[in-house]
C-alpha cells in the first residue's frame, strides 16, 4: 500500500512540475462539466503528500487546500463516482473545514482520475453550496469526462518522458527505435527527401491494417498513404519542414470498422537547431471521439428535456 501511494504521489509531483500545453482543453472540460451537472463549482483535483492541488477549476478561489480536508481523498478509494448529497448529514464531513467554513460545501460528487497503470491521482469533482443529487446521465457524463482528463494528463506525461529520452539519444541520428518500439502511438521519421528513415511496430501495423503493405526504411513515404490522403499529408509534411507543428484528426474505414486517428507532423531538429526531418505520429482516438459523441448526444437530450419542462 505504501509503495502504491508513493508511486501515486510521485506521478502527481511530476505533473505539477509540467507547464501543461493542454490547460485550455482541461478548462473546457471543467466548463462543460459545470453545464452538464448544473453546479457552480468544478475542480480538477490532484492529491499530493500535503496539499490538494486545484490548478484547473471553476467557481473556487483557492489553488490548493490541506489534503486532510479534501473530499477527493475519499473519492480515490472508489472506482466509480462518489456522491455526498448533503455533507452536513455525512459523518465523514460534518466537521470538515470546507463545510463549516468557506466555501461551505454541502453537495459533492467526484469521479477518480485513474491512470492506465491503476494510480488514482485525484478527481474531477462538482460542488454546490446546497444539497443536491446527480441523475444517472449526469453521473455517467462525469465519469466520461474524468477519463478524458486522465487521458490528457497521461499524454502530457508521455510528451515529457519522450522529450527526456530524445535528449539522451540525440547522437542516434533520428534512429529512435529504442523509444518508439514500445509506444502504442505509430511513429514514422522522414528525411528531407521524404524517405522513411525509421518507424516502430505500431506504425508498421498502422500501414498493414490500412493498405495491406509492409513499410520499409528507405522507401518513399507516399507509397504507404491512401491516394485520397496524399494532398493532405503533403501539405502537413511541408508545413512541418517549414517549422510549424501540424495536427489532423481523421476517420479511416477498415474492414473491421471505422477508426479515428490523431495525426501529428512535427519538425525534427539536430544539435544545431536545423530541421533535418519530420516525425509523423498517429494515435488511435476512437474511444475519445466516441465519448465526445456520447456527451453531445446526452447534452442534446438534456436540452430537449429542459425545453419540454
Amino acid at each position: 500500500m505504501k509503495q502504491s501511494e508513493s508511486q501515486r504521489t510521485a506521478i502527481v509531483k511530476r505533473l505539477l512540475s509540467l507547464n501543461l500545453s493542454t490547460k485550455q482543453e482541461l478548462q473546457d472540460i471543467v466548463q462543460l462539466t459545470s453545464i452538464i451537472c448544473e453546479t457552480p463549482t468544478v475542480l480538477i483535483s490532484l492529491l499530493g503528500d500535503e496539499k490538494q492541488h486545484l490548478d484547473v477549476r471553476l467557481g473556487f478561489d483557492g489553488k490548493d487546500t490541506p489534503v486532510e480536508d479534501a473530499f477527493c481523498l475519499y473519492t480515490i478509494q472508489h472506482d466509480e463516482v462518489m456522491e455526498v448529497p448533503d455533507a452536513m448529514l455525512d459523518s465523514r464531513f460534518t466537521n470538515n473545514n470546507l463545510v463549516t467554513g468557506g466555501p461551505r460545501i454541502r453537495f459533492y460528487a467526484g469521479s477518480p482520475l485513474k491512470t492506465q497503470s491503476g494510480e488514482k491521482l485525484g478527481s474531477l469533482c462538482v460542488i454546490d453550496t446546497k444539497p443536491n443529487k446527480l441523475n444517472a446521465v449526469q453521473k455517467q457524463m462525469l465519469a466520461i469526462l474524468a477519463r478524458q482528463v486522465t487521458t490528457i494528463l497521461e499524454f502530457e506525461l508521455s510528451l515529457k518522458v519522450l522529450k527526456e529520452e530524445v535528449d539522451k539519444v540525440q547522437e542516434s541520428e533520428m534512429k529512435l527505435k529504442s523509444i518508439f518500439q514500445s509506444s502504442p502511438t505509430a511513429h514514422i521519421l522522414l528525411g528531407k527527401d521524404r524517405l522513411v528513415r525509421a518507424f516502430n511496430k505500431a506504425a508498421a501495423d498502422f500501414i498493414k491494417r490500412g493498405l495491406n503493405q509492409t513499410i520499409e526504411e528507405g522507401a518513399y513515404f507516399f507509397l504507404f498513404i491512401r491516394s485520397s490522403m496524399i494532398p493532405v499529408f503533403s501539405k502537413m509534411i511541408n508545413g512541418a519542414f517549414a517549422g510549424e507543428r501540424q495536427v489532423m484528426k481523421e476517420k479511416l474505414a477498415y474492414e473491421t470498422g471505422d477508426i479515428w486517428w490523431d495525426i501529428r507532423c512535427n519538425p525534427v531538429y539536430d544539435a544545431y537547431d536545423q530541421i533535418t526531418g519530420v516525425s509523423i505520429d498517429a494515435s488511435d482516438i476512437t474511444g475519445e471521439m466516441q465519448d465526445k459523441q456520447n456527451i453531445l448526444t446526452q447534452n442534446t437530450a438534456l436540452q430537449q428535456i429542459a425545453q419540454m419542462q
